[in-house]
């Protein structure tokens, strides 16, 4: 506002030095060339140090941002080490159970339960005496690695131990089970692991890397490297990094500028807390990109202020960019944060509820199979089939709230439209039957598409699935789908009542929902996968009931 002040002045003195008489401006004219290059040196200084407080500003952003990454990082890891660790304290006590169950029955091994992978049992030179389970390729391979697995048992070094199930140091690859002397055998059980690949402390590492606001993320100790996203090879050792050493000396974070394979990038460097096995520094780089074309304006601004005419275009250029970086780069801290919440509801959710859910679900299998009441026996059953329906459903949920959480690119391929639409108004046919729904599919449709069909059609039944819901008995489902341009268009009407209107201005959002019952996310689910495809989906209330529409771009 100051310099803008400047310039209004200085039009007014070129004005009024215009209207002047021929006398009066040869004895100004020296005046107001010394008071125009006076304004143009002070506007230049003005605006050099107002862009190098901007720049400063970016900068102390820029490491505000990178430490709240870095929490965030350090705060999903502790709960997904906590969730694994849970997840293979509950397996080894089910693993001990089953062992006594074979002990206690004469080493029988049909006393191990078919969720386990597979079983074995062997005599004192190691040699299989019996065996249960499905040899499919993976058990194989595991089979190929007993001598290994048992040879401190065979040693009489041990009497019994777990194998691949370490809570120190949480991991999904290679065999995974529990080995003991069994009444003068070794039984050997293996179990698939306990959870799975693409959840742990590193995929967490590789997902955010993959984000255009992070260039990489590794986690170091004094021996080398313990995670690290993709392209990360090589790094400096830390006894070799004074920058490191004070970050592990003082327990506080810092940041820098370094150098990452040729590029210039902000790390911030965070102690990482142990768990388990894990701990060391935790490193995060930014990319320079906005900063350096913030330097590009700032020296781009210092040469206009002499172009006098071309000053109030290009300062006003500059300040919008700044702007508008700077806006990015909130917006995209608070999609950050967004992500950990989600992230931290999966994990909570996963944590709290999947273990316990899992020893239920164990329990009421065993009812089922292993008690008989001496009366009212169906009704025993019809009880515990509720239960087990009632887990199942439980489940569900824990998988929505976890896949909503997850990543949904596609992965995409040509599809025969009309076939895959079909497909799903034959799946959802019988459900309308059974709640005496009309359901009209009018598929005006005869292409190709390039989409992820998978995930399309999760988005599509997410929204059917509100719509019978939301329908009355007797009341009518319409998917209409049709192609303009080179867009898929699907509209899915239900008739029946309307949504509130507050709810309709936010139902693509995480948890809105108008029913009293549901979590709200299914629908912000068909969000995200749309658009990841590129494509739009949007609500409407009409006269009779309400029509969602789906535009896809992708068509052949």
């Amino acid at each position: 506002m100051y310099l803008f002040y400047q310039y209004v002045i200085l039009l007014r003195t070129i004005k009024y030095f215009i209207d002047m008489p021929v006398e009066a401006k040869q004895k100004l004219s020296k005046f107001v060339v010394v008071l125009v290059v006076a304004i143009i040196v002070v506007s230049g200084i003005t605006t050099y140090f107002s862009a190098m407080k901007i720049r400063t500003s970016l900068v102390e952003l820029m490491k505000r941002d990178a430490i709240s990454l870095a929490n965030i990082f350090i705060e999903g890891s502790g709960s997904i080490f906590e969730s694994q660790v849970s997840l293979i304290n509950d397996l080894r006590m089910r693993l001990i159970v089953y062992a006594r169950m074979v002990e206690s029955n004469r080493s029988d091994l049909s006393q191990v339960p078919p969720e386990m992978a597979y079983a074995v049992l062997l005599d004192s030179s190691g040699a299989i005496v019996d065996e249960v389970g499905v040899l499919t390729p993976e058990v194989n391979d595991w089979l190929g690695q007993l001598d290994e697995i048992i040879q401190p048992i065979l040693s009489g070094d041990k009497k019994q131990l777990f194998f691949g199930l370490d809570p120190e140091l949480p991991v999904s690859v290679g065999p995974v089970g529990f080995a003991k002397l069994c009444n003068g055998y070794i039984l050997v059980i293996f179990s698939y692991p306990p959870f799975r690949k693409n959840f742990g402390i590193g995929f967490l590492a590789r997902q955010l890397a993959e984000t255009p606001s992070v260039r990489y993320i590794i986690l170091q100790n004094d021996k080398g490297i313990l995670i690290a996203s993709k392209d990360v090879y090589r790094v400096v050792a830390i006894d070799s990094d004074p920058f490191l050493q004070k970050v592990m000396k003082t327990s506080q974070p810092d940041v820098r500028f370094a150098d990452f394979q040729g590029e210039r990038v902000f790390e911030v460097a965070y102690p990482f807390p142990r768990m388990g096995k894990f701990g060391g520094i935790l490193r995060i780089g930014l990319p320079l990109s906005e900063y350096k074309e913030l330097s590009t304006v700032v020296i781009w601004t210092i040469f206009s202020n002499i172009l006098l005419a071309l000053l109030a275009i290009f300062a006003i250029f500059a300040l919008g960019k700044m702007l508008s970086k700077t806006t990015e780069m909130r917006q995209e801290h608070e999609r950050l944060m967004h992500l950990r919440s989600l992230g931290e509801i999966a994990a909570a959710v996963a944590h709290e509820i999947r273990n316990p859910l899992n020893a239920v679900a164990i329990s009421l299998q065993r009812l089922d199979a292993e008690f008989e009441p001496t009366d009212e026996t169906q009704d025993y059953h019809k009880i515990i089939e509720s239960a087990r329906a009632q887990a199942n459903k439980i489940d569900d949920i824990v998988r929505e709230f976890i896949a909503v959480a997850g990543n949904v690119s596609p992965v995409k391929s040509n599809v025969d439209i009309k076939k895959f639409l079909s497909k799903i108004c034959e799946n959802f046919e019988m459900l309308c039957k059974s709640k005496k729904i009309n359901l009209i599919c009018q598929l005006d449709v005869d292409c190709t598409a390039n989409i992820d069909d998978k995930k399309i059609s999760r988005a599509i039944e997410n929204i059917l699935k509100n719509a019978l819901e939301a329908t009355p008995e007797g009341g009518t489902i319409k998917i209409f789908a049709e192609v303009f341009e080179h867009d898929l268009i699907v509209k899915i009407f239900n008739s029946g009542e309307k949504i509130p209107q507050d709810i309709i201005d936010r139902i693509f959002e995480p948890f809105a929902t108008g029913k009293t019952s549901g979590t709200g996310i299914g629908l912000f689910y068909s969000y995200r996968i749309v658009d990841a495809h590129g494509g739009t989906i949007s609500a409407r209330n009409l006269s009779d009931g309400v029509e969602f529409t789906m535009k896809i771009p992708g068509v052949i």
